[in-house]
């Protein structure tokens, strides 16, 4: 996810934090809505322990 975040943000220009914080729940609220993407994060060996309950 952290990757995908920076990726985004890099193909901004932002020049002070509001714009930053709006581009981050931009980011966050267009992955809200993708729950297979989401579901994908769980699946890296680092993190298949979150999704044992799923």
């Amino acid at each position: 996810m952290n990757a995908d975040l920076k990726r985004t943000l890099a193909d901004q220009v932002i020049t002070d934090r509001v714009q930053m914080e709006r581009a981050v729940r931009r980011f966050f609220h267009r992955v809200q809505k993708l729950p297979a993407h989401v579901l994908g994060y769980l699946q890296a060996p680092h993190t298949k322990y979150a999704s044992s309950t799923i």
